[in-house]
This record gives C-alpha cells, structure tokens and sequence, in this order.
C-alpha cells in the first residue's frame, strides 16, 4: 500500500509526514469501531430454557431474564446464571 496524491493526472508519492497525517487517524478509528462492534456483542445475552439470569446493575439488582435474548448494558449490567430444577 503507497499512498498517493494526485495532481493534474500525475500520481504523486506523499511524504512521510503526510503520510502519518493520514495513516494514524485512520488507526485511531479503526480501533475505536472495533471497540465498539466488540461492546455491543458482549451486551447481547442468550438465555437457554430451564435457566434464570439475575441481572446486577452497579451491585444492585435490577431484574431476571428468562428465555430468550435479551440485550445488557456492557461493563455496568454483571448477568449471574442461575439453572432451574424441575421438582419431582
């Protein structure tokens, strides 16, 4: 990959400082949309049937999820699985 610059139909080598100028941004939010994508995906929960999971929100409860998919909030929501048993 050469980054190039054109001008009046000529391709033009940029110089290393362009370069960076062009190069880093992009970086930067490369890696912030990975941060991102991955945040979202761990706020997506899938409850299998026969399971309950109690949702904490800063320590506190906040509800509990039967089956299904549900979606948390990443980081603040700490979900605990919990297994039903079927009684005799």
């Amino acid at each position: 990959f050469l980054p190039l610059k054109f001008e009046r139909g000529e391709a033009k080598m940029l110089s290393p400082l362009l370069q960076a100028e062009v190069i880093v941004p992009s970086i930067i939010g490369g890696v912030i949309v990975l941060t991102f994508i991955i945040l979202m995906l761990r706020g997506i929960r899938f409850v299998r049937e026969r399971e309950v999971v109690i949702v904490e929100r800063l320590g506190k409860y906040k509800s509990s999820l039967s089956a299904g998919v549900h979606f948390l909030v990443p980081i603040v929501d700490k979900p605990k699985v919990s297994a039903l048993s079927l009684l005799p």
